[in-house]
């Protein structure tokens, strides 16, 4: 009889490390994509949100000053609502980039249009400040939500990664011993 505990006792601990092994690959997944999902939708959200013209935490943003909507109507342009797009070079240049540790990134303007998009954030000289970068709370809720599903499909992705269907039980008798990913 305790050669056959010992015998359960190693085949469990064999067990064990695959299963240690199937979640630290759902970790990595999870992290890595859920990562650049997260920041990949913040973009998204950031870019809706201003092309309808609304601002950080809610409202419309700031109307154009007289002299800007006379400019703006010589050049062609819109003058309602204010949606900081001209060119799109600015609100173009909005991306995601994954940090080094696993989970981490960043939502940033790169290059030249930084400048830009704070002084239209922050305010700067004749341009009044209008909060564009970040989310609201529907933003972040609506984000959640993705986040849901894409965590679902991840972990399916991996069923029965870990799943141990050969062992045999104290009373010798053939039993799942460890089933870490099945839905």
């Amino acid at each position: 009889m305790a050669d056959l505990i010992k015998t359960d006792i190693a085949r469990i601990k064999a067990d064990i490390a695959k299963v240690d092994a199937a979640l630290a690959a759902v970790a990595v997944d999870l992290t890595r994509e859920l990562s650049q999902k997260t920041g990949d939708e913040v973009v998204v959200k950031i870019q809706e949100r201003v092309a309808k013209g609304n601002k950080l935490p809610g409202g419309k943003f700031r109307r154009y000053a007289a002299s800007t909507v006379a400019q703006r109507k010589k050049q062609g342009l819109q003058t309602s609502p204010v949606n900081l797009r001209v060119t799109n070079d600015m609100l173009g240049s909005l991306h995601y980039k994954q940090g080094a540790s696993a989970g981490t990134g960043e939502v940033n303007v790169s290059g030249t249009q930084a400048a830009k998009a704070a002084a239209h954030h922050f305010g700067k000289g004749h341009l009044p400040a209008r909060p564009w970068m970040g989310l609201t709370k529907k933003d972040a809720k609506a984000i959640g939500g993705l986040l849901g599903a894409a965590t679902t499909k991840i972990v399916r992705r991996h069923e029965g990664d870990a799943y141990v269907k050969d062992g045999k039980g104290y009373e010798g008798k053939d039993q799942d011993i460890l089933a870490v990913v099945n839905p």
